[in-house]
C-alpha cells in the first residue's frame, strides 16, 4: 500500500502505551482503516466541466447538488495493489457501469470505495431520480451492489483512492453520481446498513427503504 498526500490523513489509529522507564521502547497497536474515496480516473463536476479527480489540486473548486461551489481544502490518497485487495476484500471498490444509476454517464464507468455515501435523490414512491427536488437516498455504495451493473471488483492494476476535504458538508457530482464529502473527506452516512454474507457464500446489497 502506497500514500501520497497534500494533507496526511489518519489511515491508521494507534493505542500506544507509555514506556515505564527510559530503556523501554514506545510500543502502539495498529489497526487499519478502510480506505474511503473515488478511483483516481473518476470525473468530478467543476465550474469548467468534467475534470478528472487526479488532475484537481488544493484551492479548486467543485460543483455541489444545491448549485454552489466548494473549495477543495487537501487531498490525500492512497493505492492499494491487487494483492492488497485479495488480502482484504472489503478494501475493493465498487464498480458502476454506465447507466447503473439514473442520470450517469453513459460511456463512462465509476469505482467508488464501498463506503463512500451516495447521494441518490427519490421520488415519493421511491423511483430514484436525478435533478434537485425531492427526497433522497443515502447509502455506502456497497450497499447498492447487485451483481450486475453495480459490483465489487479487483482491478488488474489496483486502485488509487482519491479523498477530498472541502470546506464544509456537500454533495459533489462524479459522473453523475452524487456523493457526499466534508471537511474530512468522504463521511460515513448515518443510515449505513452492516455488511451481511449469505451462507451462500456470496455477497449482495440492496439499499433499504
Amino acid at each position: 500500500m502506497q500514500l501520497n498526500s497534500y494533507f496526511l490523513p489518519s489511515l491508521v489509529t494507534a493505542n500506544a502505551r507509555t514506556p515505564s522507564n527510559s530503556n523501554e521502547e514506545m510500543v502502539a497497536d495498529f489497526a487499519p482503516v478502510p480506505p474511503v474515496g473515488f478511483s483516481a480516473a473518476t470525473p468530478i463536476e467543476t465550474p469548467d466541466g468534467l475534470m478528472c479527480i487526479s488532475a484537481l489540486a488544493v484551492g479548486d473548486t467543485v460543483v455541489t447538488l444545491n448549485g454552489t461551489l466548494a473549495r477543495i481544502e487537501a487531498i490525500d490518497c492512497v493505492h492499494l495493489t491487487a494483492q492488497d485487495l485479495h488480502n482484504r476484500p472489503s478494501d475493493a471498490p465498487i464498480r458502476f457501469d454506465p447507466m447503473a444509476v439514473p442520470g450517469m454517464m453513459n460511456e463512462t464507468a465509476v469505482l467508488l470505495s464501498g463506503g463512500l455515501p451516495v447521494h441518490i435523490p427519490v421520488q415519493p414512491d421511491g423511483t430514484c431520480m436525478m435533478h434537485r427536488s425531492g427526497g433522497t437516498s443515502q447509502f455506502p455504495a456497497r450497499a447498492y451492489c447487485d451483481g450486475g451493473l453495480i459490483r465489487r471488483v479487483i482491478p488488474e492494476d489496483g486502485v488509487t483512492y482519491i479523498n477530498l476535504h472541502l470546506d464544509g458538508t456537500h454533495q459533489i457530482c462524479a459522473a453523475g453520481i452524487w456523493v457526499e464529502v466534508d471537511a474530512s473527506g468522504p463521511v460515513t452516512p448515518k443510515t449505513a446498513i452492516p455488511i451481511q454474507r449469505p451462507a451462500s457464500g456470496t455477497c449482495e446489497f440492496r439499499p433499504m427503504r
